[in-house]
């Protein structure tokens, strides 16, 4: 692994490329025409990051720019162009196995993760962009960019138009930026890129686009508005919510955000699986409020003691209010701050520093008050490299006010290698470490745990890609019991006829007893979300007692636009949990969709049918029967409009 990692480093040399400024835009048909893109910098050689070497079919890259937007254009060959696919067409869509290209930009030009931000055009055209920070779903406030497919006898092309003010830049002449464009052949399911930044993603190898004078007029709008009205009828009454969403551009790099009375109601959240769990269950977040610059706000890693913000456990609010981004290229800084009036004011404030792509820490603070508790939570985190070794510290204290004070830290070493991670880390949680604003799965906790994971692809055979991994931990309560001690280890391969087959054994000795499981995954066309159905089954003891565990799951398009999606799933151990998911959904247009959901657990049963106008400018119309996240199914009626201005 040392001599891979030496290698590595070797044979890597970031791309340089001059800013060319164009005196015309080009035209965004996706038609690349030679004569539009002259003045653009031209980049050819997409490599294969797991080999090293150019791909068999060749991709072309150009990027441009003027004092209104970015301009990046592909010429994407293909020997086989029937075997092109396109699926997704509905805006911010995943594309997964998929043809995509992507242009990927940091305009702080630090080397590192914060900062960047990816644009994403699949064959049909469909976009998907993450913009650096986290960034609201209404169109009107993500920003407005251009792109053009088209089909080539040997291929296809795409062109793009990203206007600055989409961006947070910094103001100046002569700046340098990372960048990097990237390619998908979902036939091959070979991911290329110009500046090889290797299986691991590293920043520091993404290309320097050099020499960019980037405008100095601040061209978006200072003050945005978001509004929402949603007259509905509940179990025969009859109610109107509306809210306000502000957002106001302090700089072109600080944002800040104030929410009034915000929807969370018709917000479809994750669904808590019923599979076996020791510890609370982490639920993704799927409101605007906290995705919005959320980046920011992510205190501590996922694999440390705990997340010291975690914003489930703000379930409402009356009103809110946050600024985030950045002070300098390399100072980050975010300020939350939500009221439920007359029960919780919750807080939150980090600032991070980034020193070069290596290198970084950052300092937080979280507040709850509460009617007969005030709680605060304070901390750090830190994280080095060193060529293929990294270090990192995260550490936090809180107490409620006149009461004791509590800690919980972690540290780990690591080692990556291209296909290689490994990493050691100790841990340490106080017995009544458990600040409200946080998820903490474990407290009294002290020990260690060691995690090696493998992971590749192959070009040729039957087996087109595998991964394994294995974790041990060692773990004692503060007073020296045992609370945790074995090992856990995973396998999965996935095959040339997009067959996913998998094996884990869990052998580990709790304080009440011991986890022996062994579980087998089987799924059938692993690749394509339209046809994919499979299935899991685990069996052994959990806690010293008898447990099973199986899932089935199955989704189909038929008749070209309609969507039908099945999951049940059951865990027999003291009694059987089941979990039964049926989903329904019809994309009419990539603005206007049906979807539907019925949700039935240990015999509770929950189903609501909405319909949605929008993703896109301009107003958005839902109309839902139900409630998405209730447990039983309601006798109401919403609809909701959305506006920006």
């Amino acid at each position: 692994m040392l001599v891979l990692g030496a290698s590595s480093r070797a044979q890597i040399a970031p791309p340089h490329i001059k800013a060319s400024k164009l005196t015309k835009p080009p035209k965004i048909d996706g038609k690349v025409d030679p004569e539009e893109w002259k003045e653009a910098t031209h980049v050819l050689r997409f490599v294969d990051p797991y080999t090293g070497n150019p791909t068999s079919d060749a991709t072309e890259g150009w990027v441009g720019y003027d004092g209104d937007a970015i301009y990046v254009a592909f010429i994407c060959h293909d020997s086989q162009p029937g075997g092109l696919i396109g699926r997704e067409i509905q805006p911010g869509s995943e594309m997964q196995d998929e043809d995509t290209v992507t242009f990927r930009i940091n305009p702080f030009g630090t080397r590192g993760y914060e900062g960047r931000s990816r644009f994403r055009v699949n064959l049909l055209n469909t976009q998907s962009e993450e913009i650096s920070g986290g960034r609201a779903a209404k169109r009107e406030w993500r920003g407005d960019w251009k792109s053009a497919t088209q089909r080539l006898p040997d291929g296809w092309s795409v062109e793009m138009s990203i206007p600055w003010k989409m961006l947070n830049y910094p103001k100046g002449k002569a700046l340098n930026m990372d960048l990097n464009l990237e390619r998908f052949q979902a036939r091959t399911r070979i991911g290329s890129k110009w500046a090889n930044t290797t299986v691991a993603d590293r920043p520091e190898y993404a290309g320097f686009w050099e020499g960019v004078e980037a405008p100095t007029k601040d061209d978006r709008k200072k003050i945005q508005f978001l509004a929402y009205t949603a007259p509905e009828y509940d179990h025969g009454r009859s109610t109107l919510r509306s809210g306000l969403d502000v957002r106001y551009s302090l700089t072109p790099t600080l944002t800040s955000l104030v929410s009034l009375n915000p929807d969370f109601r018709n917000i479809e959240n994750q669904i808590a699986g019923v599979d076996f769990t020791r510890t609370e269950r982490f639920l993704d977040e799927a409101r605007p409020f906290f995705n919005e610059g959320s980046d920011f706000f992510d205190l501590t890693g996922e694999f440390t003691f705990g997340r010291m913000f975690y914003s489930q456990r703000i379930p409402t609010f009356d009103y809110g209010a946050k600024a985030y981004g950045r002070i300098t290229p390399t100072l980050s800084a975010g300020v939350l701050t939500t009221v439920d009036t007359g029960h919780t004011t919750a807080s939150v404030a980090r600032i991070a520093k980034t020193f070069g792509p290596k290198a970084d820490a950052s300092i937080f603070a979280t507040r709850f008050d509460q009617v007969g508790r005030t709680n605060n939570a304070y901390g750090a985190t830190a994280f080095a490299r060193r060529g293929t070794f990294s270090a990192d510290f995260q550490g936090a204290t809180e107490a409620d006010e006149r009461g004791p004070t509590d800690s919980a830290y972690s540290y780990a070493a690591n080692y990556e290698v291209p296909k290689w991670f490994s990493t050691f880390k100790f841990e340490h949680v106080d017995k009544n470490f458990d600040p409200p604003l946080a998820y903490v799965p474990w407290q009294d906790r002290h020990g260690w745990y060691q995690y090696t994971d493998y992971s590749t692809e192959y070009r040729t055979g039957p087996i087109r890609g595998f991964n394994a991994n294995v974790y041990t931990a060692h773990y004692h309560t503060n007073a020296g019991a045992l609370q945790q001690e074995g090992m856990e280890w995973f396998a999965g391969a996935t095959t040339r006829k997009d067959i996913r087959i998998s094996a884990s054994r869990v052998d580990t000795q709790f304080a009440d007893g011991r986890d022996s499981v062994t579980g087998l995954g089987l799924n059938f066309n692993q690749s394509n979300r339209f046809k994919r159905f499979g299935g899991y089954f685990e069996t052994g003891e959990r806690g010293s007692k008898p447990s099973t565990f199986f899932s089935l799951h199955g989704s189909v398009r038929v008749l070209k636009r309609l969507d039908l999606g099945a999951e049940f799933s059951a865990l027999r151990f003291d009694g059987t949990d089941q979990l039964a998911i049926v989903t329904i959904g019809s994309e009419l247009s990539p603005t206007r969709s049906i979807t539907g959901r019925f949700v039935q657990r240990n015999g509770k049963q929950n189903a609501y049918l909405a319909f949605r106008n929008g993703g896109l400018n301009g107003t958005e119309l839902y109309f839902i029967l139900g409630d998405p996240n209730s447990d039983t199914f309601q006798r109401r009626v919403s609809v909701k409009v959305v506006w920006a201005f």
